[in-house]
C-alpha cells in the first residue's frame, strides 16, 4: 500500500502524455488522408481532361483542357506539363473549323 501513491502518479502522468501524443497522431494521419485524396482527385481530374482532349477537335475547348492539363502537371511533373502547354500553345495557332465545313470533312472522308 506504500506504494500506491506512486502508482498511482505514474499512471496519471502516464495517461496525460497519451492524451496529448493522440492530437497530433490524429492531426497527421488527417493531412496524408487529405493528401491522398487530394492526389486521387487530381489524378481522376487528369484522366478525364485526357480523354475529352483525345476526342476533341482542335478548337479553343481543346487549347483550354491542354492549359489545364499544363498546370495540373505542373505540380508534379514539369516536363510533361511543358509538353501539354507546348500543344496547347500549337493547337491555338491552327486555323479552328467551323462546324460546317467538320461535317463537310466528314463527308469526304466517307466517300
Amino acid at each position: 500500500m506504500k506504494y500506491k501513491p506512486a502508482i498511482l502518479f505514474i499512471f496519471f502522468c502516464l495517461s496525460g502524455a497519451i492524451a496529448f501524443a493522440q492530437p497530433e497522431k490524429i492531426q497527421q494521419d488527417s493531412a496524408h488522408i487529405a493528401s491522398e485524396i487530394s492526389a486521387r482527385n487530381i489524378r481522376l481530374e487528369i484522366d478525364s481532361l485526357l480523354k475529352l482532349t483525345e476526342i476533341s477537335n482542335p478548337d479553343s475547348l481543346k487549347v483550354n483542357r491542354l492549359n489545364l492539363l499544363a498546370m495540373l502537371f505542373s505540380n508534379f511533373s514539369y516536363d510533361t506539363a511543358m509538353v501539354y502547354a507546348s500543344e496547347a500553345k500549337e493547337a491555338e495557332n491552327k486555323k479552328y473549323i467551323t462546324q460546317e465545313e467538320y461535317l463537310q470533312h466528314l463527308k469526304t472522308l466517307e466517300r
